[in-house]
C-alpha cells in the first residue's frame, strides 16, 4: 500500500498519507480523509489512558485494585498521570514523521520480541503445574 501511495503522489508524498488527499476534488471528501486519523486518535486516547491506568493500578496494587478498595481520587490521579506524557512529549516532538519511526519499533518488538516471550513464559509455567502430557491436550 505504501508503494502504491508513493508511486500515485510521488516525490511529495507526505508521512502520513492522509494530508496527501489536499488537492483532492470534492473537498468534502478530502477533508473528512484528511481529519479521519485525528479524529479516531481524539476518540481513543482517553480509552487508552484509562485501560493504561487501570492496568498499572492492578499491578502496583494487585489484590486491592481487585477487590475495588482504592479510593476514587488514586483512580482519577492514575489516569491524568497517564495522558500527561502523551500530551507533553507531543508538544515537545511535535514531528508526525519521528512518531512514526518510533511506532515503527514498537510494532516491530510487539510481535516478534514480546508475543514470543510470553509464550515461552507461559509455557515453562504450564510444565510447571501440569505434566507434559497435560499440556499438549490442553
Amino acid at each position: 500500500m505504501s508503494l502504491a501511495t508513493a508511486h500515485f503522489f510521488g516525490a511529495s508524498t507526505e508521512p502520513s498519507c492522509n494530508l496527501n488527499w489536499r488537492a483532492y476534488t470534492p473537498e468534502p471528501v478530502a477533508l473528512l480523509i484528511e481529519l479521519f486519523p485525528a479524529m479516531d486518535t481524539f476518540t481513543v486516547f482517553p480509552l487508552n489512558a484509562i485501560f493504561l491506568a487501570n492496568n498499572a493500578l492492578s499491578v502496583l496494587l494487585g489484590e486491592r485494585w481487585h477487590a475495588m478498595a482504592v479510593p476514587r481520587g488514586w483512580r482519577v490521579g492514575a489516569r491524568l498521570g497517564c495522558t500527561l506524557p502523551p500530551i507533553l512529549l507531543a508538544a515537545l516532538y511535535p514531528s508526525l514523521s519521528g512518531t512514526l519511526d518510533f511506532t515503527g519499533i514498537v510494532a516491530i518488538v510487539l510481535p516478534f520480541i514480546v508475543t514470543p516471550w510470553l509464550h515461552r513464559r507461559s509455557l515453562i509455567k504450564c510444565l510447571e503445574a501440569w505434566t507434559p502430557a497435560q499440556v499438549r491436550h490442553a
